[in-house]
């Protein structure tokens, strides 16, 4: 942190400025020539012994002997010139993760930084891709999948998700994403939402450790018979606390899992010639567009599987396909135990060629390092609150009220999730909160920024544990739920609140990620001027250019007032700078994968393959008499005309419902209009 005044170390005070603080000329970890661990200090002055009130630096001072300032993340102070320092040792752990349930896809003890590399080697160099299933934790799996049938589908999606899909055309095979909001505006979950057999099935996917029986729990009571519109779910790959509990061999199942790379294409080559299933389809094994969704069947036993075009992550790191196997209560054990088979053959030792599995705990960094929010962590129910409340339930109905009331409150909005919010849709649930916020100009109250925590500015506790001193190490590794203050604030100015932290060392690099909510820009740095404090701006990070290709372009500053905020978390000495998430950084180009710019990521198309109706699933290939193939021309052609009239029947029939809907809402308020200007006047 760069300013005026003069702190002392971080925390502030009245002593020239040393370590972090601005003022006079840096000392220790701040620049200069001192070591980074430690420095010498000679200050003059009256016996005392003072220690800042941030406990980062202790001063001792004699008028008798020559004083030593220790500016390190281990704080000692000593009277005399014979302190020996013991440096500590980098190369150990630095703690233990704050999720010790996710399970890895390594070998017990293999070191973080190993593993975080070989994961994005595995993306970036082969084209093997990656995957995962995520089905051995709560907190990751893959959820499960929820189905809607019925003729009022559409109408009933569209009250319910941010999103909008037309009614008036057939929307055979259309994947969207929307978001599933509370009465208030606050997100519960990102769903996956692919509508097929023409407007009357959708299968929607929910969000990592979302499971189906959960959302289905929450939809239920939306259900009215005039919505024409029935729910069933296809419990998924681990079951959570919220599951029944009666998922025996005879219930609706699904299997899920997610390959991906830095090409789409790679993902197609991958499931055509590993996972052999081509002999068990029905019909070619055809691959989504961006807007599409597609069902495969498995001839033997009636199992399908949705095919989407989405790894959950952003498109900066990854693109891919999430594929669910799914049955219903005759077919669903096959469907299980189906899919569980080609994510086995997939990820077998035997199978030199297949994708490389990526476990819970990979994938929790993985997700971090992307910027993707998350249900339970940044969104949706809050999985410590939740946990607490479930001991003291004394019943099933307990749980799910307090279940319910710990929402996090956050909005879309927040998550730059704009996207997913149709601004020009009528009414869906939580529109009013959305609307609030849209309308207010100085935009959401927070927004999800990432935090790097590098290991050169900070030497954790667990690594400094041969270190002889007096006072505690408390550089720790940083936690959700966690305050942030600006640096140089003596932890009076807050700007945010830690939601995910990745593992220490699991991006393969020497920094720990992590992703926090933050206050408004507008708040920060108008209180940052009261103390004096201002971000740190390096031209190397943006006059760095290519001469060689003749442009002679400037890349330009981040245009994100934040970027660069120097950090500390509360309570400790670990030290962060705030960075914009992959998706929003002016640094990586379009289409430029966020771990390799010169990569060029290439995009799913649109509409990758023609995909047949529904209606007609029979195609000839030979046909040997020309007026055969005309008559049949012709039949369909009378149906699909008589199918268009019907729709359009049914089109007019839904505007007249809402005019008149329209008509009735207008007429009720300007009733009431008067009788509050009757109110008025008596």
């Amino acid at each position: 942190m760069r300013g005026g005044g003069s702190p002392v170390g971080i925390g502030g005070g009245k002593l020239p400025a040393i370590g972090r603080g601005g003022g006079g000329p840096p000392i220790g970890r701040g620049g200069g020539a001192m070591p980074d661990i430690a420095a010498s200090f000679i200050y003059k002055g009256t016996e005392q012994i003072f220690k800042s009130c941030c406990d980062r630096c202790v001063i001792s001072s004699s008028n008798k002997s020559i004083n030593r300032i220790i500016i390190s993340p281990i704080v000692q102070y000593s009277t005399s010139s014979s302190y020996e320092y013991l440096p500590p040792n980098p190369d150990s752990p630095p703690g233990v993760f704050h999720i010790p349930t996710l399970k890895s896809s390594y070998p017990k003890n293999t070191p973080a930084g190993l593993r975080g590399e070989a994961v994005r080697s595995a993306l970036l160099t082969t084209e093997r891709c990656i995957g995962w299933d995520l089905a051995t934790n709560v907190e990751t799996s893959m959820g499960g999948l929820l189905e809607i049938s019925g003729r009022g589908t559409i109408d009933f999606l569209n009250g319910k998700l941010t999103t909008s899909i037309d009614n008036s055309i057939s929307n055979n095979n259309v994947y969207r994403e929307g978001c599933l909001l509370d009465a208030k505006g606050r997100l519960i979950d990102i769903l996956r939402v692919t509508i097929v057999d023409d407007n009357i099935r959708a299968l929607i996917m929910t969000s990592p450790g979302h499971s189906s029986t959960n959302l289905m729990k929450r939809l239920d009571p939306f259900v009215f018979p005039m919505d024409e519109v029935v729910l069933t779910n296809f419990v998924g790959n681990c079951n959570d606390d919220n599951d029944d509990g009666n998922n025996n061999d005879n219930s609706n199942r699904s299997f899920g899992f997610t390959l991906a790379s830095t090409q789409y294409k790679h993902v197609q080559k991958v499931m055509r010639e590993q996972s052999n299933l081509l002999d068990g389809l029905e019909n070619d094994m055809s691959f989504p567009g961006r807007s599409q969704g597609v069902v495969w069947k498995y001839r033997n036993d009636g199992t399908e599987v949705l095919v989407v075009p989405s790894t959950g992550l952003s498109s900066v790191a990854c693109v891919g396909y999430t594929f669910v196997f799914f049955g219903n209560k005759s077919t669903g054990s096959d469907a299980l135990e189906l899919g569980q088979r080609v994510w086995k053959h997939l990820i077998s030792d035997g199978n030199v060629d297949g994708p490389i599995e990526v476990g819970a705990l990979e994938y929790e960094t993985l997700r971090v390092e992307a910027g993707q929010p998350a249900y339970g962590c940044e969104y949706g129910i809050d999985r410590t609150k939740s946990k607490d409340k479930e001991e003291e339930a004394k019943n099933l109905q307990e749980k799910s009220k307090k279940s319910m009331s710990s929402i996090i409150k956050t909005s879309p909005i927040e998550f730059h999730l704009n996207s997913l919010i149709d601004e020009n849709k009528g009414c869906y649930l939580g529109q009013e909160g959305i609307a609030s916020v849209l309308k207010n100009p100085r935009g959401p109250p927070r927004k999800l920024y990432a935090v790097v925590f590098e290991d050169d500015s900070n030497i954790y506790d667990a690594q400094s544990s041969g270190d002889k001193s007096d006072f505690d190490n408390l550089t720790t590794l940083p936690k959700p739920g966690q305050k942030l203050y600006a640096l140089g604030s003596n932890e009076e100015l807050q700007v945010g609140t830690l939601t995910s932290v990745g593992e220490s060392g699991g991006t393969g690099s020497t920094h720990t990620v992590a992703l926090a909510l933050i206050k408004r820009s507008d708040s920060i740095r108008k209180q940052m001027k009261q103390f004096d404090l201002e971000i740190p701006r390096d031209p190397d990070d943006f006059l760095d250019v290519d001469l060689s290709s003749g442009s002679g372009i400037i890349q330009p500053p981040s245009l994100d007032p934040l970027e660069g905020l120097e950090v500390i978390v509360e309570g400790t000495f670990t030290v962060g700078i705030l960075k914009c998430v992959p998706s929003r950084r002016s640094g990586i180009g379009i289409n430029r994968n966020m771990f390799d710019e010169d990569i060029i990521v290439e995009g799913i198309p649109e509409h990758e393959v023609e995909i047949p109706s529904s209606r007609n699933t029979s195609v000839d290939f030979e046909v040997d008499d020309e007026n055969d193939d005309s008559s049949a021309s012709l039949e369909d052609l009378e149906a699909e005309v008589k199918l268009a009239a019907v729709e359009a029947e049914t089109a007019a029939a839904e505007a007249n419902r809402k005019a008149e809907k329209m008509a009735l809402l207008q007429q009720r308020a300007k009733e009431a209009m008067e009788r509050r200007k009757q109110k008025k006047k008596e």
